[in-house]
């Protein structure tokens, strides 16, 4: 049955290309996707995928679904296409969608047999608002048995975790007066917003090293003479865990209620970019992808890591067993996330034919799952419910503060 869905992944090895350099040479930045799902969804309904589009109230977001005349699990393979400002395709988006919607296509070659459904779901604006976050608030991932993409990299590694993320406004304000003349009429908003960010400055230096912490001053007053009576901070609070991240969020919000009462001013906090869950990998799924990369005569694959920065991907995970592995797109040379370089690697037939290879794994690991109803079990009983924290400590212990990641990538995936 593998042999059958390798051979359509290779009928379908153009039209992965097309698809990927389509995108590459057409970069959208997140939110602005009409032609990268475009194309996407024409090639799924040109295999006879049936179409839901906009998705989710998303105008970019679409929902493909091919069911098989029997009943079994859903498959689901995430496509995200968007780009970067001034950088075009420096994050890969434009293979990793390519790959997640030909490996669907290639499982469906066999799904007469199995039965199940196979789902691809257009996920754009992942370097900002996150669309999976709204995927799982509308309950699309609430009859999916299991979610998979593979993100291009410097090398093949192991789905890990990644950090749990909150983006805080904080917003002082206070009193209007001219700083010269009337000084004492005055309640300095920018001193309050200072104040905290010393505060937050003295808790990084006794922080772990899986909680991180930083932000910048986004607005400060006008002029120099005028006390202003608005000052505005940005921060990324980001943990290992979402319990870790809470009680990191409590001490933050302590310190700027305490910044804005020592200077007389009064503080809002908001959110204002979409806050990301930590990414749980489900390791038999894990552990099944990178058998069938073996298969496929793939063998240098390097251990999953603890990322330091945060995915959408990682809200899935908490519902539904997911992993998120990565591929070589750069072969023994080595080329850093979110650059140009690195959007000149991802579009070269070094990183077509190993797309192709993971797209092959990708289905495989499909037909798996819809083939085995023991391993849908073992995979289902070890999803790690959101709840349970305890059980992930596991899963971040190869953190360190110095972190070396394996093949000398930056790791400047997500936000």
């Amino acid at each position: 049955m593998k042999n059958q869905i390798s051979k359509r992944a290779d009928e379908l090895k153009e039209n992965m290309i097309l698809l990927a350099q389509s995108i590459h040479n057409y970069p959208e930045l997140s939110g602005q996707e009409y032609y990268a799902s475009k194309c996407h969804m024409e090639l799924l309904a040109q295999n006879n995928f049936n179409i839901e589009y906009p998705f989710a109230g998303i105008d970019t977001a679409f929902k493909a679904v091919f069911a098989g005349k029997s009943s079994g699990p859903t498959i689901a393979y995430l496509a995200e296409y968007d780009a970067l400002p001034n950088i075009g395709h420096g994050c890969g988006h434009d293979l990793l969608g390519a790959v997640s919607t030909v490996a669907a296509i290639a499982l469906t070659s066999v799904i007469h047999k199995t039965g199940g459904r196979v789902v691809v779901l257009g996920c754009p604006a992942e370097e900002s608002s996150g669309a999976k976050v709204e995927f799982v608030k509308k309950g699309a991932f609430r009859n999916v048995d299991a979610a998979m993409l593979a993100h291009p990299y410097d090398c093949f590694c192991e789905s890990g975790s990644s950090l749990a993320l909150e983006p805080l406004r904080f917003e002082f304000f206070g009193k209007e007066a001219h700083a010269v003349e009337y000084p004492s009429q005055g309640r300095n908003a920018l001193e309050g917003l200072v104040l905290f960010f010393h505060e937050c400055i003295n808790l990084q230096r006794q922080l772990p090293p899986d909680i991180k912490l930083n932000g910048i001053i986004s607005q400060g007053g006008a002029v120099a003479n005028l006390i202003p009576d608005y000052a505005c901070g940005d921060f990324h609070l980001r943990a290992s865990t979402s319990a870790k991240l809470d009680e990191l969020h409590e001490k933050v919000a302590a310190y700027a209620k305490h910044s804005a009462d020592s200077t007389g001013t009064t503080v809002k906090i908001s959110h204002f970019e979409t806050p990301y869950k930590e990414m749980v990998t489900n390791q038999i799924l894990s552990d099944c992808f990178t058998k069938n990369l073996h298969a496929l005569n793939c063998f240098e694959i390097a251990p999953a890591m603890t990322q330091p920065f945060s995915l959408d991907m990682g809200d899935v995970s908490h519902i539904c067993p997911a992993i998120h592995p990565y591929f070589n797109v750069c072969g023994t040379s080595h080329a850093d996330l979110h650059t140009r370089e690195f959007a000149r690697q991802v579009n070269s037939d070094y990183a077509y034919t190993q797309g192709l290879i993971t797209a092959k794994a990708l289905a495989f690991t499909g037909a798996d799952l819809l083939m085995s109803s023991s391993l849908l079990q073992k995979v289902k009983a070890a999803h790690i419910p959101a709840e349970h924290d305890t059980f992930r400590k596991a899963l971040t212990q190869n953190l360190t503060q110095n972190r070396k990641y394996p093949c000398g990538t930056n790791g400047a995936d997500g936000r």
